[in-house]
């Protein structure tokens, strides 16, 4: 996270300092220095910190600031990778209903407790699909970080056991969700 509303030599200095403990990270995974003494290769050609930290400081904002590698690097080259720069919006408001689904009290408990499961994770979903990315160091295609309380599930099937019918289960957002994540969610 670097906030675009820094002096522009601090967004430079973080920047850089982004850059090369993303180098420093990649020589730790077996990447090494190229001809030009670079262990990352930024793409698109031309693309230096730089401009990374003139394009958040024209945006005037706190961004999240992402390294993804291009492609599969084997040991011993440099890692070719590009920086990714978008603002940290909200993207669900604490109380805010992501995603819902039917379940039947007359089921068995491992049975409402799987639905629940199935439920938090359809949240996950929508929450990749409305902008919350993977946590730091996964794949991008992995999914969100989701927070839950294994004591809700358990409270949320004794409340759907006891009501013995089918009952209308939301998972909620417990606290303001951002871009960078975690998604904290409830059932009601």
């Amino acid at each position: 996270m670097i906030d675009g509303r820094a002096p522009f030599d601090d967004i430079r200095r973080r920047v850089q300092t982004f850059v090369d403990l993303a180098a420093r990270a990649a020589r730790e995974r077996g990447a090494a220095p190229g001809p030009d003494g670079a262990t990352i290769v930024l793409s698109p050609p031309g693309l230096t910190a730089d401009v990374v930290a003139r394009d958040i400081a024209e945006r005037g904002q706190l961004m999240v600031v992402r390294m993804i590698a291009s492609e599969n690097t084997v040991r011993g080259l440099p890692v070719h990778a590009t920086v990714l720069v978008f603002p940290n919006a909200v993207a669900f408001h604490e109380g805010q209903t992501i995603a819902g689904a039917s379940v039947n009290g007359r089921d068995s408990r491992a049975q409402i407790e799987n639905a629940l499961v199935d439920l938090a994770a359809q949240a996950a979903a929508g929450a990749k699909r409305d902008g919350v990315i993977s946590p730091p160091f996964a794949l991008t295609t992995s999914p969100v970080d989701v927070r839950l309380d294994p004591a809700i599930v358990l409270e949320t099937v004794d409340r759907i056991k006891a009501a013995g019918t089918v009952t209308m289960v939301r998972a909620v957002a417990l606290i303001d969700t951002y871009t960078v994540g975690p998604l904290v969610i409830t059932f009601r």
